[in-house]
């Protein structure tokens, strides 16, 4: 293809509808191939280009370099986003409209996207796979390796557990300072401080943020935020100072979303986190998908923490 015909940039706001269309299909389609099983309706693509949009537009807002598009002839062929913390650059979307695909659009739209990620401090990339080899090419080309996979397990009844003595106790995030110590929890655990997230996500319609404290001394172990999203109740992100009090953290946080009305109960973890798959197991749920993970390099300590969601981890 030749360099006039095509054009890889920022994304300006109006190119975001197009960008979602995009994405929402290149996801319903990795869908039907990757978990067959689950495709058991067409996918709404409506709703999750809608869906797309929001958190695209989200990421423009906060910065337009963390969204780009590749123009063929005038008409958007491809789109790219990664969210930027700090260090850690984690790509949420990299898809070629299929017409445009083995045309050489591809490799440089992936790379000006990281390059960007790199002028603004990030030297550390994660993503989910693509079961694509050709999108895989491009990932091991910058340095990605494979890495233990993202799990999402979900229930649509609560097994409520009876009541045991903790060395925990849950308090509302009910101010600044609470949700600041809860911010610190997170920079220790997730490797990046992310306090404005924090902020945004407690201040989301039907959302509840805890701070987990040491029963006797008071001291923060860890934090948990859950959050209403179209009927479900999902938990996360997720965070304790030490292993041993990943599984109390989880029960507790369990405990609150079980007062709460929803049609399911959904979560989504790095597979490092083996201590909550028992809690898991013995609140009902059951894993629903899983997606193979890359990084260039380790970031957190994923063994004591869950996603807020696979888009912005």
């Amino acid at each position: 293809m030749s360099e006039a015909a095509l054009e890889i940039r920022p994304a300006r706001r109006d190119d975001l509808p197009a960008a979602a269309r995009i994405k929402a299909a290149g996801d319903a389609d990795m869908g039907r191939r990757v978990h067959p099983f689950l495709a058991v309706d067409e996918p709404d693509i409506a709703t999750m280009t809608a869906r797309t949009l929001g958190l695209l537009t989200t990421l423009h807002e906060e910065n337009p370099e963390q969204v780009w598009v590749a123009y063929v002839h005038g008409n958007i062929a491809g789109m790219a986003a990664a969210v930027v913390r700090g260090r850690h650059g984690h790509v949420v979307a990299y898809f070629v409209d299929p017409a445009q695909q083995q045309r050489g659009l591809g490799g440089p739209l992936f790379a000006a996207l990281l390059d960007a990620c790199r002028q603004h401090g990030c030297n550390v990339f994660t993503l989910q796979n693509s079961d694509d080899p050709r999108a895989m090419t491009h990932y091991f080309r910058h340095g990605f390796r494979p890495t233990l996979p993202h799990l999402v397990w979900a229930t649509e009844t609560l097994t409520p557990q009876p009541a045991t003595v903790s060395s925990l106790v849950a308090e509302p995030i009910a101010d600044e300072a609470m949700l600041r110590t809860a911010g610190d929890i997170d920079k220790a655990v997730r490797g990046v401080r992310r306090l404005d997230d924090l902020r945004r996500w407690s201040a989301e319609e039907g959302a509840a943020g805890l701070l987990l404290l040491d029963r006797l001394s008071g001291t923060p172990r860890g934090y948990a935020f859950l959050r209403e999203d179209h009927g479900a109740v999902r938990i996360g992100p997720l965070a304790a100072n030490d292993v041993e009090d990943v599984g109390p953290v989880l029960d507790l946080a369990l405990r609150q979303a079980a007062t709460r009305s929803a049609t399911s109960w959904r979560i989504a973890f790095p597979a490092e986190n083996g201590a909550v798959v028992p809690v898991l197991l013995a609140w009902g749920f059951r894993p629903v998908w899983s997606l193979e993970a890359m990084s260039t390099g380790a970031i957190g300590q994923y063994d004591r923490y869950v996603f807020h969601d696979l888009n912005l981890l």
